[in-house]
């Protein structure tokens, strides 16, 4: 197979067209050319007779592809088939790498070839009307392909802007949106937050797409080896590690940026009572200031205890109140959590070992994080920029170890599995109200890992939502 057509940039081949070209790709190899009827062709290739033939008569007009036909008269003619050199040349041009999910690009042409072959044999009169919108035609498989040639592991697809999309599918924004439409429907895109983009500002990230892995599609339900639910103890509004690290980071921001106003709005706090004596006015005032001070500490120490150390925090405090007033904080969080599970999935074994430190990260994920975070920084080198990157690492490598810790917790319960070669996937979802976590652990059919029992596992949730009456910044102080 090759994958390059999947990172072939020209707007005008259509998604039937390349859908064409890589399934020729798998079946035959574009180096070779093909003597047979187009019946013989179309099944081999997993086509309906109508997507075939416009696609086949759209790359011999396009010149990708040549056709000559060498037998005349009675059954069917025969033709000769050719991927023209041009195209070849072009995608020779094309950096040649094996994308981490080339499995299941793999598995699903295959799946399409066998899904053809099926449906040949029903009538679609005799399907229901769901039924038939489930269907996939090659622009739901093109575009699904060319979604897991961009994601890294495990299935995350981040960078990729809807202009890319288009120039390598070669479908119109409009159906581009419906397409994505579907496989969000279908359970296919587990979870996509959008893009933000800032004009005036200069700031920009781009989507992020969750693939769901176990989805018949892709890996299979039975890939699903573990499901591991999590849940908060304490009250209800806490925050853990997961739900709440964005948001202890605003926390911790707000009191390192604000910690010299905060002291002076305290020192001012005042009790006044005419049935007191001062000196009894004086100790009630020191000890309402003390309880403000209190107040403010145990708040800090809750959001520390979600976050990395905070020197990594305190030189970008500015930085991280800036983009959340910019808006930008549901898609820097989905890209922290995509690098969770990135480190998690691809280097367990530095995690297992203390390796990949914020001190020392990993170079593969800075070089992701400062791509992604581009537009954020004023220059990649400088001071600032450093800082920022490296805060975004250590508050991904911060979950991933508490999630390895959690996994750590199963392994040593009942579980004799390598989770090294595992993928791993987290989402959060309700129950009876409740806001729950589920980690799956995903392992390839090569991996031999049988399904092994769902795990609940109970996680330190804390208070990081401060009281109205002690916002000192809001005002809100007792005279």
């Amino acid at each position: 197979m090759d994958t390059r057509i999947l990172h072939y940039v020209d707007p005008g081949l259509g998604p039937e067209e390349r859908w064409f070209l890589l399934q020729w790709s798998m079946v035959f190899g574009l180096d070779q050319m093909l003597t047979c009827t187009l019946l013989e062709l179309n099944n081999r290739l997993g086509l309906s007779p109508q997507h075939a033939k416009k696609a086949l008569a759209s790359l011999k007009v396009n010149g990708y592809l040549s056709c000559e036909t060498v037998r005349h008269g009675r059954g069917r003619p025969v033709s000769s088939h050719r991927v023209s050199s041009r195209f070849l040349w072009s995608l020779e041009k094309l950096e040649a790498t094996i994308p981490p999910h080339q499995p299941e690009i793999e598995a699903l042409c295959r799946k399409a070839i066998t899904i053809r072959a099926s449906r040949k044999e029903k009538t679609q009169n005799l399907m229901s009307g769901e039924q038939r919108s489930n269907i996939l035609v090659p622009a739901t498989y093109c575009l699904l392909t060319v979604l897991l040639a961009h994601a890294d592991t495990p299935g995350i697809v981040r960078g990729v802007s809807y202009g890319h999309l288009i120039s390598v599918t070669g479908m119109t924004k409009e159906r581009l949106k419906s397409q994505l439409s579907k496989l969000k429907k279908l359970g296919v895109i587990a979870n996509h937050e959008p893009g933000v983009l800032r004009s005036q500002e200069g700031t920009s990230m781009r989507s992020v797409y969750f693939l769901n892995l176990a989805h018949p599609l892709l890996m299979g339900e039975d890939s699903r080896g573990l499901s591991v639910i999590l849940s908060s103890t304490g009250r209800p509004g806490n925050k853990n590690f997961l739900s709440g690290f964005y948001d202890a980071a605003l926390v911790a921001s707000e009191v390192i940026e604000n910690a010299e106003k905060i002291r002076e709005k305290i020192d001012e706090i005042t009790v006044v009572d005419l049935g007191l004596e001062e000196h009894e006015a004086q100790w009630e005032s020191m000890l309402l200031k003390n309880r403000y001070a209190n107040t403010y500490n145990h708040l800090l120490q809750n959001a520390r205890s979600l976050l990395p150390p905070l020197k990594f925090l305190e030189p970008v405090v500015d930085e991280v109140l800036e983009f959340h007033r910019l808006g930008m904080g549901s898609i820097l969080k989905a890209h922290i959590l995509s690098y969770a599970v990135m480190l998690l999935s691809n280097h367990w074994v530095e995690i297992e070992h203390g390796r990949g430190k914020p001190s020392d990260p990993i170079g593969s994920m800075m070089t992701a994080i400062k791509r992604d975070c581009s537009s954020l920084v004023v220059a990649d080198d400088s001071q600032d920029a450093v800082d920022f990157h490296t805060f975004i690492y250590a508050l991904a490598h911060h979950l991933a170890v508490e999630l390895y810790y959690v996994l750590k917790q199963v392994e040593q319960q009942q579980f004799d599995c390598d989770f090294a070669v595992a993928f791993f996937s987290v989402e959060p979802f309700t129950h009876e109200g409740n806001e729950l976590w589920k980690l799956d652990v995903h392992f390839r059919p090569s991996d031999g890992v049988m399904y092994l029992n769902n795990v609940l596992i109970s996680i330190r949730s804390v208070n990081i939502s401060l009281p109205v009456e002690f916002n000192v910044l809001a005002g809100g102080k007792e005279n």
